[in-house]
Order: C-alpha cells, then sequence, then structure tokens
C-alpha cells in the first residue's frame, strides 16, 4: 500500500495559484487502489437494490413479492409489512440537521424515484432482477409539481436554522432618493448533486457492533443519526470513509436506503451491499431546487446601489422543511444603504433539497421600470449568484 504520510516534496510560498502540488492521495486513485465503499466484498457479502416508485405522488397497492422471491439468488424482500423495526421513526427529526426520510415505513409515494422496496441477493444481478419483477400496481394521485404547483408559504427558517429575513437600513427613504429603478424576475433549474461515485455503502454487524463503509462528509453526525435510528450506543459504530468520490453536501445528510441496508444486514446476519445506481440519485439523496427569485434594486446617478430588494420563491419538498436561502447571497454580494432579503416556499411532491457546495449563478434580463430611468450604460449588471 502507498505511503500517504510522506510529506511534501517541495515549499509552497505565497499564493497556492499557480504552485504544484502532489496530492498525498493521488497515486492511489489514478492506480485503482483507493478503497471506496461500493468496492468493498467482505466475506459472505449479500447485495442489496432498491425498488423504486414510478409515480410522484400515490400509494402502493401491490408488489408481487413471490415473484421476486422465485428468483434465484433472491435472499429477502424487505416491504413496509416486513421491514425490521426502528427505534425510531424515520420522520422524526432527531436533530436539527437530519432530514425526513424514507425507510419502508409506510406504502405512502412522497416522489418519484422514492424507495418502496429492498431487495437483497447473492448477486446483483439477482438483486436488480428481483426488483424488476416486483412490478408494483399503485393509487395515483395528482402531483404538485414546480413552483406553481402549489400554494406558497412562509417558512419559518432557510437552510439550515436560518432566519427567512432580514432588513437593513431605510428602505423606502432609499427608493425615494434613487434615480435609477429595476425590477428582475430570475427562475433557476434544479441541480443535482450527482457524484462520480455514488451513494453506496457496506453494512456488517459482529454481535452488537456495527460497521459502515460509505462516504460521508459529517461522520460523527451520521454516527449519531444511525445510533438514534437504531436504539444502540454510538460507540457500538464505526464508521469508515477513507475516500469519498465527490459529494458537494449530498453526502452530509443520512438517507432512508442506508437505515435499510443496516438493518437487513442485521436481520439476515450478514454483510449487506448497495450502491445506488445514476438515476437513483436523484430523488433520495437531495439536491438544489428549483426557485424563482425577484429582485428589486434602486440606484443613484452614479449607478450605486441606494436599495436591494431580493425575494426567493423555493421548491420544497411536500414533508420536510429545507429552504433554499438564495436571497441570502446578496448579504455578501453588494454594498447598499439599505436592503431586504426574504423567502417563501411551495410545497411539490419531490425529494427534499438539502445542501449543495457552492452557490449557483444564472443569467437574467433586467426589466425597467421606464426607459427613462434606465442607470449609466457603465453599470452593466447581467449576472448574480442564486445562493448555496
Amino acid at each position: 500500500m502507498t505511503d500517504m504520510t510522506t510529506g511534501q516534496q517541495h515549499v509552497r510560498l505565497g499564493s497556492n495559484a499557480g504552485q504544484p502540488m502532489t496530492r498525498r492521495d493521488g497515486v492511489l486513485k489514478v492506480t485503482g487502489q483507493a478503497p471506496y465503499a461500493a468496492d468493498l466484498r467482505p466475506e459472505g457479502v449479500l447485495y442489496a437494490v432498491t425498488a423504486v416508485a414510478g409515480i410522484a405522488r400515490g400509494t402502493v397497492e401491490h408488489l408481487d413479492t413471490a415473484a421476486a422471491m422465485a428468483h434465484p439468488g433472491v435472499v429477502r424482500v424487505y416491504t413496509p409489512a416486513n421491514r425490521p423495526a426502528l427505534a425510531v421513526h424515520p420522520d422524526t427529526k432527531i436533530h436539527g440537521f437530519a432530514w425526513r426520510t424514507e425507510a419502508l415505513q409506510d406504502d405512502t409515494v412522497r416522489y418519484a424515484g422514492q424507495p418502496i422496496a429492498l431487495v437483497v441477493a447473492e448477486t446483483l444481478e439477482a438483486a436488480t432482477e428481483g426488483a424488476r419483477l416486483l412490478n408494483p400496481r399503485y393509487r395515483t394521485d395528482p402531483p404538485r409539481i414546480g413552483l406553481d404547483g402549489n400554494a406558497p408559504y412562509a417558512p419559518e427558517a432557510v437552510s439550515i436554522g436560518r432566519p427567512p429575513s432580514l432588513e437593513t437600513g431605510d428602505m423606502d427613504a432609499a427608493r425615494a432618493g434613487a434615480a435609477h429603478h429595476l425590477e428582475t424576475v430570475i427562475e433557476t433549474a434544479a441541480q443535482y448533486h450527482n457524484a462520480l461515485e455514488p451513494h453506496a455503502i457496506t453494512a456488517q454487524w459482529f454481535g452488537d457492533r456495527l460497521e459502515i463503509d460509505t462516504p460521508n462528509q459529517a461522520i460523527g453526525l451520521a454516527k449519531q443519526s444511525f445510533a438514534a435510528y437504531l436504539g444502540i450506543d454510538p460507540a457500538q459504530i464505526v464508521i469508515r470513509s477513507p475516500f469519498l468520490g465527490g459529494g458537494f453536501g449530498s453526502k452530509a445528510i443520512l438517507y432512508g436506503a442506508q437505515l435499510m441496508v443496516v438493518l437487513a444486514a442485521r436481520d439476515l446476519d450478514r454483510p449487506v451491499k448497495l450502491a445506488l445506481r445514476r438515476d437513483q440519485m436523484y430523488g433520495p439523496v437531495g439536491h438544489r431546487p428549483a426557485t424563482r427569485q425577484t429582485l428589486r434594486l434602486d440606484l443613484d446617478d452614479q449607478g450605486h446601489i441606494m436599495a436591494l430588494d431580493h425575494h426567493t420563491l423555493a421548491v420544497a419538498s411536500s414533508f420536510d422543511d429545507f429552504i433554499e436561502s438564495a436571497s441570502n447571497a446578496s448579504h455578501s454580494v453588494y454594498a447598499t444603504t439599505a436592503m431586504r432579503t426574504t423567502h417563501s416556499a411551495v410545497r411539490a411532491d419531490t425529494g427534499t433539497p438539502g445542501p449543495m457546495r457552492a452557490p449557483g449563478e444564472r443569467r437574467g434580463r433586467p426589466r425597467w421600470r421606464s426607459p427613462s430611468t434606465r442607470p449609466p450604460t457603465r453599470w452593466a449588471w447581467t449576472r448574480w449568484p442564486s445562493g448555496c
């Protein structure tokens, strides 16, 4: 195994820009020696595949578990009817960085791509075919989609516990004294952190001790979450995440399929491994939601901003509250004598959004309230961050 403790072979002075750097994990990655969670094959490992909902809203009325179990190599099919019990309900917000999740607690479909069953088999191929054979039937309800699919509401917080609004300065006075006025509305589409390494987990029990290999950006919080859901002491859990093939915020929060794999490993007394397919990473593991952002600027004769009013309407899931704090990007981007940032949200049948690394950026065309109020041409405002 390559030694990752060897010091750098050069001294970096001043700015990092333009400086050569040898990554200590680089050799392991380019030679294929870096161990990722989905690469592990402990003795006796079983392979898990999630069957996911093909509708956006409704109820699963039937799963052909008999057909799946009859397929050679399938060991167990977990559904809401036989899922091992959790110590805490999956919709419990056990701490501020915990999302309500889907762990086969009932037959409700909250969004397309939601896990509705877990098939465990001796091979990945058998588990995949077993999931296909479930052939779900649904009772469908009209889906609520996008920014206009439901009535907006005022959230109590945005992001993770941040205030939904902020106002500083005298907005009315600043606007009254401004020479130029503009207002623009910009819509941003949903964005998904679909990292090179998909979400994966390998779980194995040794008596009452649980060992987990999974890419994770917040191992301490993950240990607390697993312990709470399983009803065990955190000291009984070991989580290994030596390499992370991209996360961007999506691998910091526990998701339902991880819980189901851990339960299956305990129930079957064998190690169980799951790696989400590329298409299964749209929904259950977070994303940056669509937004409609209204920006109003009032400027003096020199193009300096006198007042800034930034409102964001963001899509939230139907069952949890993570509101994209896009308006808050204006707090540190613009100099102004008066500012107001506000947020509202609309519930849709989608997976719950979550943190996503780096602010998004979108182009928009300002709408001037009248041609005579257009500011000096040197004030060229064409784009602005949409928040993170």
